[in-house]
């Protein structure tokens, strides 16, 4: 049948991926770099976000045609469209609907229009990245592969989101391996000394001291270990005090050294073809609100949003709710196909009873946790490779 048209009908909605999808793909794109929004009120900024993308691909300023709808008004919608197909500077242009997205009354009504005209239809299975083509006039059905790869910026822009600078990188291996492999030894000193620096309000400090006469022993494995590792100085034991060589340092040893073991993963194990960019340590704003939210871990795969979160303190009770709630919001404002992982290194729940354990499969967020993280790469690969 193939897939040959001049302009793209797309009904906008709060999924924004199925309309950029098609948009960009060199085979299935509009070749007169034409886009036709049925649009209501309240969906206007996501047209806005949707068309700023695609201006950086190509299609200019007088490429794009709202056309405002109410969307739950069938006879609207219907007597809409059908007037901008009757336009006589439409004549002899081939135009496609995609009716992935919108209401159920603006699927209806577009589908309505174009049987009725013998146009032909198309709907983007994200799940596969697939597009299922329907000719108007013959009814046949075509499905083809996507071609695109989206890029992170581009899909995070369009869902209103904007990304900063991502942190250095430390590329202390060997310093992760050790707390990954032998977590019982250190586990209670990074507690104690999270906690720490975690009262100090001041985000620059260096300098620390344990504040009673067990924190000594407590921090003596841990501190031996980032000394070892050119991540503070020589600890002074007497007064269980210590300071870090660099800001970066400090964060580091403070949880970016998971950050950093999750992101070291994603290489190898088949996944580089996969992945189509990643960062860590990134700040995502919202726009035009400017509410940040931090990323530990972030990537493309498939044309679908990964979110991951990593945690080195344990994560029971109460503690963990904020965690899968930030999780699950991210989700849920970012795509119906974007996936999220938490990454713990102590683990979220003891015991028989787990209700983070289930909370966290309620809200579709996976889980990585204590052994599970001496054998990453592959506990990642399954992961992406996971269809839900």
């Amino acid at each position: 049948m193939g897939f040959d048209f001049d302009v793209h009908i797309c009904l906008i909605s709060e999924q924004q991926a199925p309309n950029l999808l098609p948009a960009l793909d060199p085979e299935l794109g509009p070749k007169a770099r034409k886009m036709v929004m049925l649009v209501s009120e309240k969906m206007k900024p996501n047209a806005d976000r949707l068309t700023e993308v695609l201006k950086r691909h190509g299609f200019d300023s007088g490429s794009f045609t709202p056309l405002d709808i109410a969307p739950y008004d069938y006879e609207g919608i219907w007597n809409k469209l059908a007037g901008h197909l009757d336009r006589p500077e439409n004549n002899g242009e081939k135009i496609a609907l995609n009716i992935t997205g919108g209401t159920k009354i603006m699927t209806l009504a577009a589908q309505s229009v174009f049987s009725a005209a013998g146009l032909p239809m198309f709907y983007v299975n994200e799940s596969t990245s697939r597009v299922i083509i329907m000719d108007g006039k013959t009814s046949r059905v075509e499905e083809v592969p996507l071609g695109v790869k989206l890029h992170m910026k581009d899909y995070l822009s369009a869902y209103g989101y904007k990304t900063e600078k991502p942190s250095e990188p430390m590329s202390k291996n060997k310093f992760a391996e050790e707390l990954i492999n032998n977590p019982s030894r250190y586990e209670k000193g990074l507690s104690r000394l999270n906690g720490i620096v975690g009262k100090e309000k001041s985000k620059r400090r260096l300098d620390f001291a344990g504040e009673t006469t067990d924190d000594v022993e407590v921090l003596q494995p841990i501190l031996t270990l980032c000394a070892e590792h050119g991540l503070v100085n020589s600890p002074v034991w007497k007064q269980g005090s210590w300071s870090f060589v660099s800001l970066n340092a400090r964060k580091y040893v403070c949880g970016g050294w998971l950050e950093e073991s999750v992101f070291t993963a994603l290489s190898g194990q088949g996944l580089e073809d996969k992945i189509q960019g990643k960062a860590r340590g990134v700040e995502i704003v919202t726009v035009p609100k400017e509410v940040g939210n931090e990323l530990d871990v972030v990537f493309m795969a498939d044309n679908r949003l990964h979110i991951i979160e990593c945690k080195t303190g344990r994560l029971e009770d109460e503690k963990a709710m904020p965690v899968l709630d930030k999780l699950r919001n991210l989700k849920s404002r970012t795509g119906l196909k974007t996936k999220a992982l938490l990454v713990t290194w102590r683990g979220l729940d003891d015991g028989k009873n787990q209700p983070n354990k289930n909370r966290a499969e309620a809200y579709g967020i996976k889980v990585i946790q204590k052994d599970d993280l001496r054998d990453l790469k592959t506990q990642l690969a399954k992961w992406i490779e996971a269809r839900d």
